[in-house]
């Protein structure tokens, strides 16, 4: 199904229409705008001996993104979690599924993130089945098999889906993984994102290339880079490990990222072109047959990959954007507020109704299809991972200007059905890309832990489905030793508060909250329908 869409898509004008109309027609009588819900007053609780709190000044998240985390949790159709029982990957998009699982999980981990004292399977649920589907058979046939990277004359060196040779994937998986201990202090994956931690540290150390030579304190494959597939190095997917090395250190106190610093240096010796984009590829061994033309002649190796039918490295809008906010958020502000400044200016365009997107290649700045709406996706994350706030916003208009935005229960979906067959790529990727849009934390925030100390903190710990119940706040004020929750709920509700030993007292705007009782370690909090903001002592 992939490689059908993927050639139809390529050959067909409708997406590159589409897409253009996008931009050209956005204030016309075609726009539906979305649905929007009030934003959330949040108030000011004044608590005898504490204090007043200005909820405000506390993370929050708004309700069409807990409205699209319902619709995702009804969306995966994964009931058995076992890795080798995910056998059908149909329900997404049917290209890009590899990028679109582990990004979807980053989305759903600054979601979890932004409501911290709020773990309950409600979350976990969709992180388990995110990496369920990583790991499955059907994602080995779509990502490693069915392109031909299985080729035995490869096996020397090797090459397998979970090998040195697909960083890709064993990155993303492991970081997915490692959000999902950092959020929860649940070890359940422990095991699988050390094994892959030390595999890249023996790749990024060894002393011997793969070809038996030198590699001169470079690795393995003598970039200090990991290969994405066989043979070729990107900046972007080795910017994953990278990222999972220092997330894992800040952690657990160890020094895998150590292994990195060369890699990182010598791309950016080796892997720039005369714009300061990060070349998309580059070949550290024979490519594969489809690979050796590419770029109009034989491609050389070592040596970077090459644009199709031009003299001229390759770049890529998409990759650049990936890069650049993933080096923000390791801490790297300089080279990525350098690497920003390049992109904005290679790629992006502005038009005359507060829109504004960008072209994969600036080499091709006419053409538009599926790479293309690729690379508006990790645009608009990347801007925001920027705090660019400006051109997220345009951006977003862009994006969302012509699909409707509606409430179905307690769900809400962006509505693309009007995009036929094409909807099936569109849909996923325009819902997950809001809530990931509007999230109260990111990259760089989910790169800082939380200590030990505050998961023995007051948390909710047993909404687990939540139908009508939207969690805009819950977090833990460690200075001032106060949970801070805000809810709303269409039902009556019995909210458990665990880590609750000694609180003495619910407070709200209005003064004392007395529907609550203490069972041990819990604290019971009973709810009629309404909104509720609470400063909990």
């Amino acid at each position: 199904m992939a490689n059908r869409f993927s050639g139809w898509i390529s050959r067909n004008k409708l997406f590159s229409c589409f897409l253009i109309m996008t931009i050209l027609v956005a204030n016309s009588t075609f726009i539906l705008t979305p649905s929007q819900h009030p934003s959330l007053e949040l108030p000011t609780i004044t608590v005898a001996g504490k204090g007043s709190f200005d909820l405000n000044d506390y993370p929050s998240l708004d309700r069409r993104v807990i409205g699209l985390v319902n619709l995702f949790r009804d969306y995966y159709d994964v009931t058995n979690l076992s890795y080798a029982s995910v056998n059908d990957l149909s329900v997404l998009p049917p290209i890009y599924t590899h990028y679109f699982l582990p990004f979807t999980t980053y989305g759903i981990a600054m979601i979890a993130d932004s409501t911290p004292s709020f773990r309950t399977d409600y979350y976990k649920d969709i992180f388990h089945k995110l990496i369920a589907m990583m790991n499955s058979s059907a994602m080995e046939q779509l990502e490693w098999v069915k392109p031909g990277f299985t080729n035995s004359s490869y096996a020397g060196t090797g090459n397998d889906f979970r090998g040195p040779t697909n960083i890709m994937w064993t990155g993303h998986f492991t970081l997915m993984e490692l959000f999902y201990e950092s959020i929860y202090r649940d070890n359940t994956y422990s095991s699988e994102i050390t094994g892959y931690l030390d595999q890249w540290n023996s790749s990024l150390t060894s002393s011997t290339a793969w070809d038996g030579n030198p590699s001169g304190d470079l690795g393995r494959w003598g970039t200090g880079l990991i290969p994405c597939e066989p043979y070729i190095v990107f900046v972007q997917c080795n910017a994953i490990p990278f990222y999972t090395m220092r997330l894992y250190d800040n952690l657990h106190g160890t020094s895998y990222q150590e292994a990195s610093l060369p890699g990182i240096a010598w791309w950016q010796e080796h892997m720039m072109d005369p714009r300061g984009i990060p070349i998309d590829g580059y070949y550290v061994m024979q490519p594969l047959e489809r690979h050796r033309t590419q770029g109009g002649g034989f491609q050389i190796y070592p040596g970077p990959a090459m644009t199709k039918g031009l003299d001229a490295p390759k770049v890529s809008a998409y990759g650049s954007a990936w890069i650049t906010m993933f080096y923000n958020a390791m801490g790297m502000e300089p080279l990525a507020d350098s690497l920003y400044g390049n992109w904005k200016s290679a790629f992006v365009h502005y038009s005359a109704d507060n829109t504004a997107y960008v072209v994969e290649s600036y080499y091709f700045p006419h053409d538009f299809g599926a790479s293309e709406y690729v690379a508006n996706l990790f645009a608009y994350f990347c801007s925001r991972e920027m705090g660019d706030s400006e051109l997220n916003a345009k951006l977003e208009n862009w994006f969302y200007k012509p699909f409707e935005g509606k409430w179905i229960g307690d769900r809400y979906e962006f509505d693309t059905s009007a995009l036929g067959s094409l909807s099936a790529f569109t849909y996923p990727v325009i819902n997950f890309a809001w809530a990931w849009g509007h999230a109260n934390s990111t990259l760089s925030d989910l790169m800082t832990p939380r200590g030990d100390a505050f998961f023995a903190k007051p948390y909710i710990s047993n909404q687990s489905r939540m139908d009508g119940l939207y969690v805009y706040q819950a977090c833990y004020d460690e200075d001032r030793e106060a949970f801070i929750l805000t809810v709303e709920t269409e039902h009556s509700q019995v909210l458990t508060i665990d880590n609750a030993a000694g609180i003495q007292g619910v407070y709200t705007s209005k003064g004392t909250y007395i529907d609550w009782t203490l069972d041990s370690n819990q604290l019971l909090l009973n709810l009629e329908p309404g909104t509720y903001s609470f400063v909990i002592i």
